[in-house]
């Protein structure tokens, strides 16, 4: 079989590297394919934007207590993570609120009017908002208050 043109034989990789051994025994040379490369490159700039993640969440500081407790690579696992709450109960409210503070991007859905008992339990809901607006909206608001670094969206109820 025979090799490309660009490739080279395996007797000249070596008589390079012997030639490369003989000057300076730090270096080998390698070739590799394109694939390869672009494989190394692809890592290498996915290590520079792991690294620039880790210094800018520590330059905010915003995730510091977070990340002395489970490190910075579990927390840039939270920061990618995305969680669906359906309906605004007492215990979804709370959950919200949690994973909004720990960096979780969270989508709200419930289409309910706001009445007197949401004002009561959902401290997400500030006093002006409007009786005819959803809990999943007014919510919102409440959340992105709280942490305004993280995404929250709002789906309808008919989307599922």
């Amino acid at each position: 079989m025979a090799t490309p043109a660009t490739t080279p034989s395996s007797s000249s990789i070596g008589a390079v590297s012997n030639i490369s051994a003989s000057y300076q025994a730090d270096y080998r040379t390698v070739y590799l394919s394109k694939e390869a490369r672009g494989s190394i490159e692809e890592n290498l700039e996915e290590m520079n934007k792991k690294q620039k993640d880790a210094k800018s969440l520590l330059s905010h500081r915003v995730f510091d207590r977070q990340i002395r407790l489970w490190g910075v690579e579990a927390q840039r696992r939270l920061l990618r993570a995305h969680v669906l709450i359906v309906g605004m109960t007492t215990i979804n409210v709370e959950l919200a609120k949690s994973l909004a503070l720990s960096g979780v991007q969270v989508s709200l859905c419930d289409d309910h009017p706001l009445d007197s008992v949401d004002f009561s339990f959902n401290f997400l809901v500030h006093s002006e908002a409007q009786r005819q607006q959803a809990a999943s909206v007014a919510s919102s608001s409440g959340l992105q208050s709280m942490s305004p670094l993280i995404d929250f969206q709002v789906l309808p109820e008919s989307s599922f």
